[in-house]
């Protein structure tokens, strides 16, 4: 594939709230509410708390208007409000309790929100209101896959299918689905029938993705490969954006692991307040394991886990430094942090992650697993001091091959997944980052788990790295899977995996595609021996 980056993007004001057209009109047939173009450009435009008043102030103005509680909850689910959020929709929901459409569009409301509990609801009674409704169908189908009810998530789309027979999320959908039940000709066949009648890009990229771990699993290595490379091509026209923004983070951040100094480590755990709190990170990089780990060690019953969610990187952070630069040395950012500002921060990380969880926290300990968080260590650290690390370590042949070999929306992580050299860049960034801190840390803030070993022997590894964390063991910990379709389901790309037993068929992995990533092998074989890989 093409080596270029992404031509320079131009400026943008923002993003929706949460997915494409995340805050847009209900109905085109009424006149909108005063106002609500100026909520929506000022959401746009990254000027949140203006425009959620703005919003909050229309309701206030129209409380019977349905269009404008929906747009309103979205916005608010955008920032994660989910109290509020919930009001809005349950409130719009009493309104029109007999509309499909309205409870189709509350149920995608909450699924933006992370509620996938309250949006199969809405999704359900959408489907019992207007038999053959499609959009509902397939959201339905959608959350029955991810909590791996295949049988009635294949129903639903075959339904969908019968009625429109070359819809593309459709087909995409029952490809994963026969994927996944083994039925290999079936998803083949689906996939290509999307893939033949010019459906959207994303579309398109989504079912190459569907496609290469279709090729891979049978073994077909050279057509997986192909796959992924058709994949990327789509994507990369929409990677402007994303790149630029992961460019400008990941030089920040080499900037400060070249001026990271023991002593400011030193100054910043010795610098603790008053913090009481059991924090725990699960970090390393995508595809090291860390999801296997993270619904592990989630299913302790003292274990409050947060899977993946930026309120460190994407709230904190930039709330440390709102009267700084945006470019200023995250080092002095760090040292001159006052201490109310410290406190401060303590409690909204604290309570931002269990507002998303929508639970209290109580007594439990709290469960960071983000795996693009490692660069992001020791501003962790300045706030929780006596927060725990845990590392997950593989073979980082194996991560480069796992991560090109995937379909991810683009995002500033994922961006780098689009080109094999912009990953292994990516990687080899990160890791060293890791290896400069763990060797200038305490030893007992820290634990590496490395996934070979994790696979190897499940239960013991499992149980050193729960008392590491200072968690009593509980043997129904190994039991983990079977909670998996009563729990939310997984955000992680890899959710189809942890739904089966563990195995070892993913080690050396790479060697299946060692002629695919030979270019780059040189920039990895330094990080192959220093965490101790035989070449």
């Amino acid at each position: 594939m093409s080596k270029r980056k992404p031509q320079r993007a131009r400026p943008t004001k923002g993003t929706p709230p949460a997915g494409k057209n995340a805050v847009g009109p209900v109905s085109k047939r009424a006149a909108e509410p005063a106002g609500l173009r100026v909520a929506r450009n000022l959401y746009q435009c990254g000027r949140y708390d203006e425009a959620l008043r703005k919003f909050d102030e229309l309701v206030r103005q129209s409380p019977n208007d349905i269009r404008l509680l929906i747009d309103a909850a979205r916005a608010h689910a955008g920032r994660h409000h989910h109290s509020r959020c919930h009001a809005l929709l349950e409130r719009a929901l009493r309104l029109a309790p007999r509309r499909h459409d309205i409870q189709f569009l509350v149920g995608e409301s909450y699924r933006m929100l992370g509620a996938a509990s309250e949006a199969e609801r809405c999704f359900r009674k959408a489907c019992l209101l207007a038999e053959g409704f499609v959009p509902a169908q397939v959201e339905l189908a959608n959350l029955c896959e991810r909590r791996h009810l295949l049988d009635e998530a294949q129903n639903l789309v075959s339904r969908v299918l019968r009625s429109q027979p070359q819809f593309p999320p459709a087909l995409v959908l029952f490809g994963r689905i026969a994927r996944r039940l083994g039925k290999v000709d079936s998803a083949e066949s689906a996939l290509r029938q999307c893939l033949a009648h010019n459906c959207p890009p994303a579309t398109a990229a989504e079912a190459w993705g569907e496609l290469i771990l279709l090729y891979d699993e049978q073994a077909q290595y050279d057509q997986a490969w192909d796959a992924a490379r058709q994949c990327k091509r789509l994507l990369l026209p929409s990677a402007d954006a994303a790149w630029h923004a992961a460019q400008f983070v990941q030089q920040r951040f080499a900037r400060f692991y070249d001026e990271l100094r023991p002593s400011h480590l030193q100054r910043w755990l010795h610098n603790a307040t008053n913090q009481t709190d059991q924090v725990t990170l699960l970090a390393g990089f995508p595809r090291s394991g860390t999801t296997l780990l993270e619904q592990v060690i989630a299913s302790h019953p003292d274990v409050l886990a947060c899977e993946e969610q930026d309120v460190l990187s994407a709230d904190v952070f930039p709330k440390l430094g709102r009267d700084r630069p945006p470019d200023y040395p995250v080092e002095l950012l760090l040292d001159e942090l006052p201490s109310d500002r410290v406190t401060e921060m303590q409690t909204y990380y604290l309570q931002e992650m269990a507002s998303r969880q929508r639970t209290e926290r109580g007594a439990r300990m709290l469960f960071d697993k983000n795996p693009a968080l490692l660069p992001m260590v020791p501003v962790l650290w300045r706030l929780f001091p006596s927060a725990r690390v845990l590392v997950a370590v593989r073979d980082p042949r194996d991560v480069i091959v796992s991560c090109f070999l995937r379909y991810l929306p683009v995002t500033p992580v994922s961006v780098h997944f689009l080109d094999m050299t912009w990953l292994a860049d990516k990687y080899v960034h990160d890791l060293r980052c890791w290896l400069k801190l763990r060797e200038i840390s305490p030893a007992t803030l820290w634990d590496e788990v490395r996934y070979e070993e994790l696979v190897a022997d499940f239960p013991a590894v499992t149980r050193r790295a729960i008392e590491r964390l200072g968690l009593a063991w509980d043997p129904s910990i190994l039991d983990y899977r079977q909670q998996l379709s009563s729990r939310r389901p997984v955000h992680s790309p890899t959710y189809d995996a942890v739904a089966k037993p563990v195995h070892r068929g993913a080690i050396g992995r790479w060697r299946n595609y060692s002629q695919q990533i030979g270019p780059v092998l040189e920039k990895l074989m330094p990080l192959v021996e220093s965490f101790g890989y035989s070449c």
